[in-house]
């Protein structure tokens, strides 16, 4: 009866050995078919983060590219410019040169000038610059001439005369006195009326000069006033007159006059 049980018992647990045995198979089958999904799960997922990672390297390598570019364009650009202003440089440079010789020239010019024995006032002080009295047509055997100066034949009226007049400046009192005359009524008379003056210790002296008078005989004229200065006053102490002949000077009376 032991020896029975004992049996029974081994054939049970073979029976469920084998049994398990049996099972194995369909559970070793299952763990499989889990691993595979897993793997394939994480293919699935592991591909578009690889995907991703390339384009975004490929992304970064244009950019870099680009920057690139623009730091070449930027380079070139700079250096055009520092060439710019390094020939502008040189061309300052050569126009401070140029200036600087120019003035040392012109300072050395002033230190060897000599003040020439000429008193500027008085050289061409009494000359007509349009003194040109070429004979008319038919007539050259003419010779045209100015004389010398003399007194001129006037009266001056007190409002202008030396110890009488109130004028404070020469010039306008000559100016005045050519308005008084009518000298500025009729400016279809002449070509060119010119005043100078000039001032001296003892005075001055104002020029009328007169060219292109419509005369066939007068060419042009002109008065020299001498003026004094009395109290603060300016005046007209004497008055001189030249002639501008076309045709020549005569005589007549002991004064000249054009013929």
């Amino acid at each position: 009866m032991k020896k029975y049980m004992i049996l029974t018992s081994a054939l049970v647990l073979t029976a469920c050995g084998g049994e398990n045995e049996a099972e194995n198979p369909a559970a070793q089958s299952n763990n499989n078919h889990e691993e595979q999904q897993e793997e394939a799960n994480v293919e699935t997922t592991e591909g578009p983060e690889e995907e991703e990672t390339v384009d975004t390297d490929n992304e970064q390598t244009e950019d870099g590219d680009e920057l690139t570019s623009m730091q070449e364009e930027h380079d070139e650009e700079t250096a055009a410019l520092e060439a710019e202003v390094e020939e502008l440089e040189e061309e300052l440079a050569e126009a401070e040169e140029q200036l600087e010789a120019s003035e040392e020239e012109e300072t050395e010019a002033v230190l060897e000038h000599e003040e020439p024995d000429v008193d500027f006032q008085a050289e061409g002080f009494y000359e007509q610059l349009w003194m040109v009295m070429d004979p008319p047509e038919g007539m050259d055997d003419w010779e045209p001439g100015s004389t010398a100066w003399m007194d001129a034949d006037m009266e001056i009226d007190d409002a202008f005369a030396s110890g009488t007049s109130a004028y404070t400046s020469p010039e306008r009192l000559v100016f005045d006195w050519m308005s008084e005359a009518g000298w500025f009524d009729g400016t279809d008379a002449f070509d060119e009326t010119a005043v100078r003056s000039r001032h001296e210790d003892a005075g001055a002296e104002v020029l009328v000069l007169q060219w292109g008078l419509r005369d066939d005989a007068l060419a042009g004229e002109d008065f020299r006033f001498h003026m004094e200065e009395v109290d603060g006053a300016w005046g007209i102490a004497g008055v001189e007159q030249r002639l501008h002949c076309r045709r020549g000077i005569t005589e007549e009376e002991g004064r000249e006059l054009c013929q």
